[in-house]
């Protein structure tokens, strides 16, 4: 579960980036964005279902996790504005 704090960086990063960097079409970002993080949470369920059970272990599948979270925040670091882009 989510601390407080957490939850609240990442509502306010969510809702405030798409109207920094696209203001008319904050809106369809938003659902885009919607869309795609509801197709990877069913797509990543099933996923781990079937890598846990090809490899037998869950700590493999948190490997390649945290690898993925570290790979993402990097890409994030690097490439991420908040100056407007359309």
């Amino acid at each position: 579960m989510h601390e407080k704090g957490d939850l609240l960086v990442m509502v306010l990063t969510i809702e405030d980036g798409d109207q920094d960097i696209a203001p008319e079409y904050a809106g369809f970002l938003h659902g885009i964005s919607n869309c795609a993080g509801t197709l990877a949470a069913i797509v990543s369920t099933i996923g781990t279902g079937y890598f846990v059970q090809w490899l037998g272990s869950f700590q493999a599948f948190l490997t390649v996790t945290a690898f993925l979270y570290f790979a993402t925040t990097v890409f994030w670091i690097l490439f991420a504005t908040g100056e407007r882009v359309f």
